[in-house]
């Protein structure tokens, strides 16, 4: 009896379930949440090399985490007496897990010492997550420990004084090494072998020592040259012990000039010239020759060059032997410029005997070209989106130079009011001039008001140096319009229906009538 009462409770109960109205249940709340991730990051290296009291330190770091770090800076700060002078915070961008980063330094040493102790900070702006394809908001900063050896003090100049000798005659030479760094160098030995030349009345390879070379300090040596070529060199081997203990063993190529009695030679102080700009160079007018040239005038000719040089004739007047005089022209480099332009040149003077002569060379100018990456613009389609919608940002990226450049890598980021949908970050590689570049990236508007979205490219230009462009948009966020519920009526298909009968009846009497008058 009981097992039918419950059976009839239960009928009853659905029946009265059945009969309720449908009330759409609140949904569950979407899980957005993660766990904090751990941020680990190793010094696999650091080295320092350089010369006088200028050094670079070079710094190797590994990252190992879980998410991937966003406009990523490093900075470092000697804790001796030195200083960094190249520009801090240095810029590494996105920075992937496992991946490696390699940063380096420009270091100021005032005060020399075997090691110097170091600290390298790291920080970033943010942290994407590939598993959650969001970004996780976990910008932060760590502090590494590092040391790195400034024995770079270590500084020989050799020199071959003269460096000219004439054409088929043997040559006093002094070869001179100088002590230039802050420690001193000990058992010092060089070994001396020509290229081009032959050295007279001496061994080969010809072998100096010094027991030791104290700072400021110089040491020469003797020895006879003959050319046999047009380009003779001397190869000078040097070894000593560094102020680490260590055998430091460098070699040195010493390049001969050679000149007849009567010679000039002309050469560019810099050497180097900037396309797309004017820059003033220092010209060397040198006597390399034995005798007193007198009314020397120089004439620079550019045959097939798109360079332009002002002035381009250049009176010099009376030029003794070894004699150096330096004359300033203006150079005018046009994007159209290659890599080298040759310069011609023409050397007109007389002797003391009253004759004239003429000489003829040239000189190269190398050209470098500036990198010209920027960012178009930057439009985000719509322009007022609503909450709740997605709105579209599109970097448009051009490569104006003469050159491509490599390692471009892109990254945006926005207020709070929009949070990405993909990955707020492209790599772009290379980019070869002249070429439109469009980069999207979708955000999801979460916010109403003025949002700014931020978008940096970072690029290496075609000489190596990390250069960064950025530009931000403003995107007007609405909030999102509710769907009218005015007073409008859908039709009703049978009222329509008989709507359509009554008038077909009524145009049917009509006619009727009609026909009866």
């Amino acid at each position: 009896m009981s097992l039918a009462l419950a059976a009839v409770l239960a009928l009853a109960l659905a029946l009265l379930a059945l009969g309720q109205p449908l009330v759409p249940q609140p949904a569950s709340p979407q899980r957005t949440g993660y766990r904090p991730a751990t941020f680990v990051f190793v010094v696999e290296s650091s080295s320092a090399s350089g010369t006088g009291s200028v050094g670079v330190v070079q710094v190797a770091v590994s990252y190992w985490g879980v998410r991937t770090l966003i406009n990523t800076r490093a900075e470092l700060e000697p804790l001796c007496a030195a200083n960094v002078t190249s520009e801090q915070p240095v810029l590494l961008g996105s920075w992937k897990p496992g991946a490696q980063k390699v940063v380096a330094f420009t270091v100021n040493v005032s005060k020399p010492a075997p090691r110097c102790d170091a600290k390298l900070r790291i920080w970033w702006e943010n942290t994407w997550d590939d598993s959650l394809a969001t970004v996780t908001y976990e910008g932060g900063s760590t502090e590494l420990d590092l040391g790195f050896s400034t024995c770079w003090g270590e500084d020989l100049a050799l020199r071959a004084v003269p460096s000219t000798v004439y054409t088929g005659a043997p040559a006093q030479v002094a070869l001179e090494v100088e002590n230039r760094g802050w420690f001193e160098v000990s058992r010092l030995t060089l070994t001396v072998s020509a290229q081009g030349a032959a050295i007279l009345d001496s061994p080969a390879p010809l072998t100096f020592q010094v027991g030791s070379l104290p700072p400021g300090k110089t040491a020469s040596f003797q020895l006879a040259v003959a050319p046999q070529s047009a380009a003779p060199a001397l190869v000078v081997t040097a070894s000593y012990l560094s102020c680490s203990g260590s055998l430091v063993t460098r070699t040195y190529t010493l390049p001969l000039y050679v000149a007849s009695g009567q010679a000039v030679l002309v050469t560019p102080d810099p050497a180097v010239v900037r396309a797309g700009s004017s820059t003033r160079l220092r010209l060397h007018v040198v006597n390399a020759g034995g005798v007193t040239l007198y009314s020397v005038k120089v004439l620079l000719s550019l045959q097939k060059s798109p360079l332009s040089i002002t002035p381009s004739f250049i009176d010099i007047g009376e030029l003794k032997p070894g004699e150096d005089k330096v004359v300033e022209v203006d150079v005018l480099v046009p994007t159209s410029a290659s890599s080298s332009e040759a310069v011609g040149y023409q050397v007109v003077y007389s002797t003391g005997s009253g004759s004239s002569a003429a000489l003829q060379g040239s000189f190269t100018l190398s050209v470098v070209f500036p990198a010209g990456l920027r960012i178009a613009s930057v439009e985000a389609i719509p322009q007022q989106p609503q909450v709740g919608s997605n709105v579209v940002v599109a970097a448009t990226l051009v490569n104006d130079g003469t050159y491509p450049v490599y390692a471009v890598n892109v990254t945006v980021s926005a207020s709070k009011g929009l949070s990405p949908v993909r990955a707020p970050y492209a790599f772009l590689g290379q980019l070869s001039p002249q070429v439109l570049t469009s980069v999207p990236f979708s955000f999801r508007v979460l916010e109403p008001g003025v949002q700014e979205v931020r978008v940096v490219a970072t690029f290496r230009d075609p000489y190596g140096s990390v250069q960064q462009v950025e530009r931000t948009v403003l995107v007007n966020a609405v909030p999102a319009q509710q769907e009218s519920q005015g007073e409008a009526r859908s039709w009703n298909p049978l009222l329509l229906a008989a709507g359509l009968a009554a008038a077909a009846a009524l145009a049917v009497l009509l006619l009727r009538g009609r026909a009866r008058r």
